[in-house]
């Protein structure tokens, strides 16, 4: 994700894009999941990501007319949602379940990239980044 000369606003947009892709992957990876470990802690990520989304809906409810309508999609890990979607049908339980463990990875580099930048970002923003972060990075190693 490009960082450089973006607003908080529009990383936090964004970010936004990223929860709302990776709750559909989980709901509609969750429903192919054979195993229902795997799909159980698959259907958490959506529990975890509503919250994670209605932090940063808080947070940009501060800016106002600030917001705007569109963001950037062309990104690693929408590329990888992309890719999973050419095989959701296809590919088995497994599969499915790895690609969406690889989506996650991505999704924690991402969170990185935006917080390693030199950015100021406001105080609550920063919060809300690196403690979803640190969430997403501790579902990543309990894998």
């Amino acid at each position: 994700m490009q960082i450089e000369g973006k607003t908080p606003v529009f990383i936090t947009q964004e970010v936004l894009a990223l929860l709302s892709t990776r709750k559909e992957a989980a709901e509609r990876i969750s429903t192919k999941a054979t195993d229902e470990k795997g799909a159980e802690k698959i259907r958490l990520k959506i529990t975890e990501t509503n919250g994670f989304i209605k932090e940063l809906m808080d947070e940009l409810q501060q800016y106002g007319d600030a917001v705007m309508g569109d963001t950037d999609r062309d990104n690693n890990y929408q590329n990888t949602w992309r890719e999973i979607l050419k095989v959701l049908d296809t590919a088995d339980s497994g599969e499915l379940q790895q690609r969406f463990a690889e989506m996650e990875i991505a999704l924690a580099t991402t969170y990185r990239t935006v917080l390693d930048n030199e950015a100021e970002w406001p105080d609550t923003l920063q919060k809300k980044l690196e403690h979803q972060a640190q969430e997403i990075e501790a579902g990543n190693q309990a894998s």
